[in-house]
């Protein structure tokens, strides 16, 4: 993840106190990263292109600081959700059966590492979509529809 954060135009944002708002950094161990669904021509692709290592590192950016024993157990109903640096791309938190938090798939291995500038969560994998046959590091789509969105709020209300 090092390796990606100094590619990126990040760097600075991750090691500077004081003078942006305190974070959390979402960070995946390299053994990590390294058996995730990226394969390692992939890696090396977002090392050397600045603007893929920055949608990269921003999937991994909390802008509020977020402890671990703020997050409850949720339902399917009520989840909550946390916002990235990667506009328009949130991630359901939830602690799990066996009292683990979870942030979108990832599990936090470590909790609430204190920084100067914010918290880090040591997580199991890298933040990318649960689905490979996405572009994993485009920017999501916005919602342009209200038609679509009125469209899933129907199936949602079908379901109860």
């Amino acid at each position: 993840m090092r390796d990606i954060v100094e590619a990126s135009s990040f760097k600075d944002y991750l090691s500077s106190s004081g003078v942006h708002p305190p974070f959390t950094l979402l960070a995946p161990t390299n053994h990590a990263i390294e058996n995730s669904r990226v394969s390692t021509a992939r890696l090396q692709e977002i090392k050397a292109k600045k603007e893929d290592a920055d949608v990269f590192v921003k999937r991994h950016i909390l802008p509020t600081p977020l402890c671990c024993s703020g997050v409850g157990v949720s339902s399917w109903l009520f989840t909550n959700r946390v916002k990235t640096l990667n506009e328009n791309l949130t991630y359901k938190i939830r602690k799990d059966s066996r009292n683990r938090v979870r942030i979108g798939e990832a599990v936090v291995q470590q909790c609430d590492k204190m920084a100067s500038n914010g918290i880090v969560h040591i997580v199991d994998q890298p933040m990318v979509p649960p689905r490979p046959a996405w572009n994993v590091f485009a920017a999501p789509e916005p919602v342009t529809s209200d038609r679509r969105r009125a469209s899933d709020l129907e199936v949602l209300l079908f379901g109860l």
